[in-house]
């Protein structure tokens, strides 16, 4: 039994020690495996943390430039971080222990040579193309247009035609950007003085696309529509409120709530600190009576200035339809109460600046492609660009009436003189039976002239403005030296006659006589001659309206500035692709609509900026009593240290047209540096019918240094 025992027992520890070998030698096979996927996971994990640090990059770059595309050659380092900008290509490279991984970031097409289509990079070829990352990125944050995005032709492929073939990969929406980072991992890096150059053998990657969109980083309730005092809001049909992403879409005001209308959103709330009144049914809207945080704060600290700008001096700008810019040294103001309005004196267009006539409507276009700088003249701070027709606004806000400048100028005796003797005029003026029988009295009479010969003729050269025609003529000796000779009769024809001056020049002596010695000169000149050549009468235009011009504000991918010390006056249809108007005093808009723009319908990329008062007026000045308003359409930021008014209805529902924001509009009441002031910013919107969107992202167009942060809005790794 012991035996037997014993040998059981032996077998027993057989069997087992056969089992414990068995897992042993399988596990010692298994190894190897289990390492080089565990090597595999943590070089992937590597590749997600690149492409998270490219991401960041991203982040960190746009708040400082939210134009940002790599465009320009950058090089940046710091312990543990490298990365190298240029061509539209990103590098960085990030230190892991004692190793590195990289990310990567194209917004360079690979398209060809730098192009302004919408649908390119706008960059040359870089000189050292990617053919092994074919995913481009796209920065359209201040585009108003969505844009097409390319994924180049294959792996191999250097570069994509046209700028790519086939569809696109994807369309990037407007004030979105579209980012793909590639993240890279690998054991060994090839170095160069301490700075790493490119991974030696195989490594990991992973490729991530990521939709990002601005959004607002202030301690605020967000809001479609913000106002410090009152908030009043009129529309004949039901007001739509809205937001982008899904958010709660918002008016709120510090002070009273009056809606005349209906309110539908799928998300909706009105919120005010003081009375509500709402006449219309809400649909998904609540309304909230609490002001539990401040609003919306953009100081002027924040606002870009312009670059490069080209310059203009303050005052008011008149447009005629032959395209002349005219310009009047005064305030708007004090043009719109002058009686009569003067015609203003023809300026030259700087460069950066362009007028072209056409047959269409509008009639005259005036394109600007550089930022423009107003500069105080004098005392003179306002800036006025309005149609010579006159801009009036509606009856609430009265205005400027059409007025036509007299037809006869009236001219004083050194104006006569100027005409006959300066030689800044090319042609002298010619005579008629009127006009030469007062210089005849004239000469006779004044003391300064001595009669020299009553009988003496000839001829003179035309290139020196005299006559051709050999004429009889009377020739005074001037006291202080040089002849004056005056026609004894006219010739045939009578144009060829002019008066003459010989020797020295004559018009200081016979400007100091006194004036009743030149009165009958005066009348007869002032009833028969036309005015100076050098600027065009007003009477000559056809009298534009705000219709009928056009104030196309171009240039990069945020357009151009317009600034200005004092007010902004504007009194045209104005086409825009995110710029913007700087005011430190208010913003008038006049006539402005989105019926008769270069894009009719479309809504108007443009940002407003005021240290007081915005209005935009819709006011069609052809209209008979009661008025007719036209559509606005606005895509931006529009904001007031004071109030905002948007007028786009006469408010009986006789006149309507619609208003439609994307973006925001905010009353602040004050300086945004510091706290609003309630009841001090009034929101007032008149229209058909109103369409708000809240959209934080346009304020980077106005506001390049924030205040803002980068929202995620997808992300997609493969």
């Amino acid at each position: 039994m012991r035996k037997s025992r014993r040998a059981i027992m032996l077998v027993s520890v057989l069997l087992f020690s056969m089992l414990t070998l068995m897992f042993a030698t399988a596990a010692i096979s298994l190894a190897p495996a289990s390492l080089a996927r565990s090597a595999a996971d943590s070089g992937l994990t590597a590749s997600d943390r690149a492409t998270r640090s490219g991401l960041d990059w991203v982040r960190s770059r746009i708040s400082q430039d939210p134009r940002w595309n790599a465009a320009v050659a950058q090089t940046f380092t710091a312990p543990g971080l490298y990365v190298r900008e240029g061509e539209g290509q990103v590098v960085g490279w990030v230190a892991e222990g004692s190793s590195w991984s990289r990310f990567r970031i194209r917004f360079n097409y690979q398209d060809g040579a730098a192009s302004s289509a919408p649908d390119s990079d706008g960059m040359n070829d870089p000189s050292t193309a990617w053919t092994d990352f074919p995913y481009c990125s796209c920065n359209n944050l201040t585009g108003s247009n969505s844009r097409p995005l390319p994924v180049a032709q294959s792996l191999t492929s250097s570069s994509s035609s046209s700028p790519w073939t086939g569809a696109p990969q994807l369309t990037v929406p407007s004030t979105a950007m579209v980012v793909s980072i590639e993240g890279a991992s690998g054991r060994n890096v090839s170095l160069n003085a301490g700075t790493p150059q490119n991974f030696i053998g195989a490594y990991h990657k992973r490729v991530a696309q990521v939709v990002l969109k601005l959004g607002n980083n202030q301690p605020i309730t967000d809001a479609a529509v913000m106002a410090a005092g009152n908030l009043l809001l009129t529309s004949s049909s039901v007001v739509q409120l809205n937001a982008t992403g899904g958010a709660p879409a918002r008016m709120r005001t510090k002070s009273n709530l009056t809606v005349n209308a209906g309110v539908t959103s799928p998300l909706g709330e009105l919120m005010h600190a003081g009375s509500q009144t709402i006449s219309g049914t809400l649909s998904g809207v609540t309304v909230k009576s609490e002001d539990a945080t401040g609003l919306y704060r953009i100081p002027a600290s924040k606002v870009r200035v312009p670059s490069s700008p080209i310059g203009l001096q303050a005052g008011t700008y008149l447009v005629d339809a032959t395209g002349h810019l005219l310009y009047v040294n005064m305030e708007y103001k004090d043009y719109v109460a002058a009686s009569p309005k003067p015609p203003g004196t023809a300026v030259p267009t700087p460069a950066g600046m362009t007028i072209a006539v056409t047959s269409g409507n509008p009639k005259v276009s005036i394109t600007l492609t550089k930022d423009l700088q107003i500069s105080p003249s004098g005392a003179l701070t306002g800036f006025a660009l309005v149609p010579d027709g006159g801009a009036p606004q509606s009856a609430t806000y009265g205005g400027i009436a059409a007025t036509t400048p007299p037809t006869s100028p009236v001219l004083t005796t050194p104006d006569i003189l100027a005409q006959y003797f300066n030689s800044n005029y090319s042609n002298k003026m010619p005579l008629d039976t009127a006009t030469l029988a007062a210089w005849q009295a004239m000469a006779s009479a004044n003391p300064r002239l001595t009669l020299a010969n009553s009988s003496a003729s000839g001829s003179r050269s035309n290139s020196s403005g005299y006559a051709t025609t050999s004429v009889p003529y009377t020739e005074y000796s001037v006291s202080g030296g040089g002849r004056l000779l005056i026609p004894n009769t006219l010739p045939t024809p009578p144009t060829q006659a002019y008066i003459w001056q010989v020797g020295a020049n004559i018009s200081n002596v016979l400007n100091a006589a006194a004036p009743a010695e030149f009165a009958g000169l005066q009348t007869a000149t002032a009833a028969s001659m036309p005015a100076p050549p050098a600027t065009p009468p007003a009477a000559a235009s056809a009298g534009l309206k705000p219709k009928d011009l056009e104030l196309k504000l171009q240039g990069g991918s945020s357009g151009v500035m317009l600034a200005n010390d004092g007010d902004i006056t504007i009194g045209a249809q104005i086409a825009s692709n995110g710029s913007a108007l700087v005011s430190k005093g208010d913003i008038h808009l006049i006539g402005t609509s989105t019926d008769f723009n270069s894009s009719s319908g479309t809504q108007l990329g443009l940002n407003l900026y005021a240290q007081g008062s915005i209005t935009v007026d819709a006011y069609d000045l052809d209209a008979t009593a009661g008025g007719t308003f036209h559509s606005v359409k606005l895509q931006g930021v529009v904001y007031a240290w004071k109030d905002v008014t948007v007028l786009a209805a006469d408010g009986s529902g006789s006149s309507t047209g619609p208003f439609t924001l994307k973006g925001s509009l905010v009353a602040y009441g004050g300086d945004p540096a510091g706290s609003s002031t309630a009841g001090t910013g009034n929101v007032t919107i008149t229209a058909g019918s109103v369409d708000i969107t809240y959209d934080p992202s346009y304020v980077a167009g106005l506001a390049p240094a924030g205040p803002f942060s980068m929202k995620v809005l997808s992300w997609h790794q493969f």
